[in-house]
């Protein structure tokens, strides 16, 4: 008996113990979700609130009473309670199921007693028994309308930037028109003089006109290429290339700076790398001269090397190395560090002498970047520096065809003899040069201010083709085009357009209006009778209009 009754004592201060520490428990719970700063609640598996903790006072303006008192939809905004209900049906349908209902994390949508709105995130996790069943429902609630505010002040300001880009954007595309257009007609007229009787110094003059002409176009050309790849807008084209040939193309364009300065230029493949590819001739020939117009800018004696090799290691033979090694001032390594960042320039002599936009290095690591490619340098200042960028050129299958050359001025006179041209140009200076280019190869040529003249003109005379201006009052060159296309008759009449624009987006609009082909402002001579012979007539009949036979753009 006396151990029966002890036994008993002990499950009876046992179990006391046990309700006494439960209900500490819950009483330091309960202590905790009252002085918490977030709302803590519960709720039945019915979904009737039990508990709010008193921080919904602070963060609704109503005590928790009141607000176990209100209904879902005066206690959140309809998107939230949508929401809210969601979630609900979720849990039941688990329940139902057997499964753990799922936890809860989001935001949501509060209303305040003033009738305002906030958000908050909230967290709800489902409490189960031992045996599987749901109790009920604890969550959390925290105010979060500073940093909803800062995140919409972000997307304000990011969107605001996009409008700031899309504004820059439009405006070089504006500026672009209006430098390239009378710089097209000062290299048109350079063009002209060129092919009259000259004295060796008139010849000269017009020759460095000429190449200072070039010189400014490369700058416009590369702040417009930094406006595509900043927004991805420069698209990168796969052709049959020779690297043979952009080599030349570069030495070309560099050789009389280098005569000048008595450098000597140097370009050389190693043994075993195949040099027809597959690629962006042009874009391969930016990324290049880049670096050798840089060197020989930086150089005043000695030479100037460029060399193409393999890259090491590379086992499909398609990845190539380009270095370009001169003699010049060099870099310090501070230099180094940033010099293919865009608007970088060194801060030493030789730069504030030479100038420059800083853009060329960071024009060349992107396209390269853009050809699967990097970019880097070796340098010592009073030394010289090797610049170097990599590509990924796949070798052009055997038997491909390379796109033929460009036709020589020699050419021309065959080409548009007897040619009834119709030129529509606002600018008066470009059309009368472009007419009198366009003549001097034996073309017949009408010309028309604006594309309205250009429609009348078309619909009366039959013409070989129609060299279209894109950017003109009245009526544009792309409104026009299309108004011609809608005429059975003219579906076939050749429409090159004229666009000092450079983004292919343009490109794809005036293909998709109906133009042949295009030539982008200012083009030098050689590129006019290129176009010309892409869309004169042949044996009597009028160039098609299939995209087959279009340019890449």
């Amino acid at each position: 008996m006396r151990h029966f009754i002890l036994k008993s004592l002990r499950r009876f201060f046992a179990a006391t113990h046990d309700e006494e520490q439960l209900r500490v428990s819950e009483q330091r719970l309960r202590l905790l979700a009252d002085s918490a700063r977030d709302v803590v609640w519960t709720m039945s598996p019915l979904g009737a609130v039990t508990y709010i903790s008193p921080a919904v006072e602070v963060l609704r303006g109503i005590t928790p009473e009141q607000a176990m008192q209100q209904s879902i939809d005066e206690t959140l905004t309809p998107e939230s309670r949508d929401v809210v209900l969601q979630y609900f049906a979720d849990v039941g349908a688990a329940v139902l199921q057997g499964k753990t209902p799922p936890q809860f994390r989001g935001d949501l949508e509060y209303w305040r007693n003033d009738g305002s709105r906030f958000w908050t995130e909230v967290l709800a996790f489902p409490l189960m028994s031992a045996n599987g069943e749901l109790l009920e429902i604890l969550g959390v609630t925290r105010d979060i309308s500073q940093r909803r505010q800062y995140e919409d002040s972000l997307r304000e300001a990011r969107q605001m930037a996009e409008k700031s880009n899309a504004a820059k954007t439009e405006f070089l595309a504006h500026i672009s028109h209006e430098i390239r257009t009378p710089m097209s007609a000062i290299l048109a007229s350079t063009e002209l003089a060129l092919s009259t009787s000259l004295t060796p110094q008139q010849r000269t003059l017009l020759q460095k006109s000429k190449s200072a002409g070039r010189l400014l176009l490369g700058i416009i050309n590369d702040i417009l290429d930094l406006s595509k790849l900043e927004h991805g807008k420069l698209v990168l084209h796969s052709a049959p290339l020779d690297v043979n040939e952009v080599l030349q193309q570069v030495g070309d364009l560099v050789s009389d700076s280098c005569a000048r300065k008595g450098l000597h230029y140097s370009a050389e493949i190693a043994p075993g790398v195949m040099t027809l590819r597959l690629g962006d001739a042009q874009r391969l020939a930016q990324a290049l001269l880049n670096l050798v117009s840089n060197a020989v800018k930086f150089t005043e004696r000695g030479h100037v090397r460029v060399t193409v090799s393999g890259v090491e290691g590379d086992d499909s033979g398609e990845r190539l190395r380009f270095e370009v090694q001169d003699t010049g001032a060099g870099l310090s390594p501070e230099l180094q560090a940033k010099v293919f960042e865009g608007f970088v320039q060194g801060d030493n002599e030789q730069t504030r002498f030479h100038g420059g936009t800083g853009l060329g290095l960071s024009i060349c690591k992107s396209l390269a970047q853009l050809m699967n490619g990097g970019v880097g340098v070796l340098s010592q200042e009073g030394v010289g520096a090797t610049f170097w960028f990599t590509v990924q050129l796949p070798c052009a299958p055997e038997g491909l065809r390379m796109p033929s050359g460009d036709v020589s001025a020699a050419e021309l006179p065959r080409l548009a003899q007897g040619l009834h041209v119709l030129l529509v140009e606002d600018n008066v200076s470009m059309r009368d040069v472009l007419r009198q280019l366009l003549e001097l190869a034996g073309a017949r040529v009408d010309t028309a201010e604006n594309g309205q003249v250009a429609v009348e003109r078309v619909k009366s005379t039959r013409y070989d083709l129609v060299l279209m201006d894109m950017q003109m009052p009245v009526l544009g060159g792309l409104e026009a085009t299309q108004i011609i296309r809608q005429d059975p008759a003219l579906q076939d009449l050749p429409i090159v357009a004229l666009t000092a624009g450079g983004f292919n987006e343009d490109r794809d609009r005036f293909y998709a209006a109906g133009v042949n082909d295009y030539l982008t402002k200012p083009f030098e001579y050689k590129d006019l009778i290129a176009a010309l012979e892409r869309n004169l007539p042949s044996d009597g009949v009028t160039c098609s209009t299939d995209a087959s036979h279009l340019p890449a753009p």
